[in-house]
């Protein structure tokens, strides 16, 4: 969805490929590993009834789950995983938009104008149904989403060029270290720019 390269642009690394890598990575073990583990244990946990799919869903559905294979402990469990993603994705979320709009200049008053429909968009969605938060959240995700997949397409080519820099270090037996200069192929920043 995009979510994560906002806290990849702020890492310091010798080259950007490096740390594409370890994005690659994130996304393999949330996807497939995290998902699929999550998936596995609804299947075998008997508690999905195809026939009435809307008995239970979302994260109640797993923390069900969860608790038939686990016992109570895994309700537990459950509570306190589904607390701690919940609270570091709406602040995680909200140093994002606030480092973003920092880095467009915004002013204080945009800035607290900001911060005050955060926090009303936290209470709004702490009080309505969650029926309707989860519409507006798969909303906001597939618009998220769709930005993203433009800024991929958009920014692939320059993708690309850093990425055939990064091999052709490795190929030479050097460690990669990207200089933005001599990788052919970019954009030129103007002079009074800094990387």
């Amino acid at each position: 969805m995009g979510s994560a390269p906002n806290t990849a642009a702020t890492a310091t690394v010798a080259h950007p490929a490096a740390q594409g890598f370890v994005q690659a990575l994130g996304v393999f073990v949330d996807t497939m590993i995290v998902c699929s583990t999550t998936a596995f244990t609804i299947l075998l946990s008997g508690t999905f009834d195809p026939a009435n799919p809307t008995a239970i869903v979302g994260a109640s559905l797993t923390q069900a789950a969860v608790t038939q294979e686990f016992g109570t402990g895994g309700q537990w469990f459950m509570t306190a995983i589904v607390f701690a993603f919940a609270f570091s994705s709406v602040l995680g979320n909200y140093a994002y938009a606030e480092i973003n709009l920092s880095y467009l200049n915004a002013n204080k008053g945009a800035l607290l104008l900001f911060r005050l429909t955060a926090l009303l968009a936290v209470l709004a969605g702490s009080i309505t149904e969650l029926p309707l938060v989860w519409a507006i959240a798969d909303v906001a995700m597939g618009v998220m989403t769709l930005v993203n997949i433009v800024a991929i397409v958009a920014l692939s080519r320059w993708v690309i060029v850093v990425l055939a820099d990064y091999e052709r270090a490795l190929m030479v037996g050097r460690e990669p270290l990207f200089d933005a200069a001599k990788c052919s192929g970019l954009p030129r920043p103007p002079p009074d720019f800094a990387w």
